[in-house]
């Protein structure tokens, strides 16, 4: 099983610790090292790009060996991909800045956000990760971008 990514508002690069991940790769000079959460130094081993899902692809990752986790950067995915991360207190979501539409998200355990790839569930699993008081919020949202304009016949409540 792959490594899951966690949103990281305080990263300042994109980073995991598995090189089967990258669709491009440079290796880097044995001396470039990253602070990690322990105060200690980590290698960098590589630098390339990742496809993290169907609609949000990765530049300018690094590949630290020495990783537990995968570390997705909300400020370089907001200045690279023209993207937009809205937090929750149960979840988090990634919208594209020109269009709007929610193209991935995060589901929030045990105090950290996990990314999970909102294409790959189906609706009613995405839904059952978010709070009660806003199912009644994401259906309608679902309902209006199907395009139908009304509720009438059926009671949500």
């Amino acid at each position: 099983m792959c490594a899951p990514w966690i949103i990281d508002s305080g990263a300042s690069d994109h980073m995991t610790s598995l090189s089967s991940l990258f669709k491009t790769y440079s290796p880097c000079s044995g001396n470039k090292k990253i602070r990690i959460v322990d105060g200690s130094f980590s290698a960098i081993a590589g630098e390339g790009s990742i496809t993290l899902s169907k609609h949000i692809d990765l530049k300018n990752v690094l590949h630290v060996p020495k990783l537990s986790y995968n570390l997705l950067s909300v400020s370089k995915i907001c200045k690279d991909s023209n993207r937009n991360v809205k937090f929750f207190d149960t979840h988090c979501i990634f919208q594209d800045q020109t269009s709007g539409k929610m193209i991935g998200g995060a589901k929030m355990m045990d105090g950290l956000y996990y990314f999970e790839d909102a294409f790959k569930n189906k609706v009613a699993q995405g839904l059952s990760g978010i709070s009660s008081t806003s199912v009644r919020d994401q259906i309608m949202l679902w309902h209006s971008r199907l395009g139908h304009p009304s509720f009438q016949y059926l009671n949500l409540n």
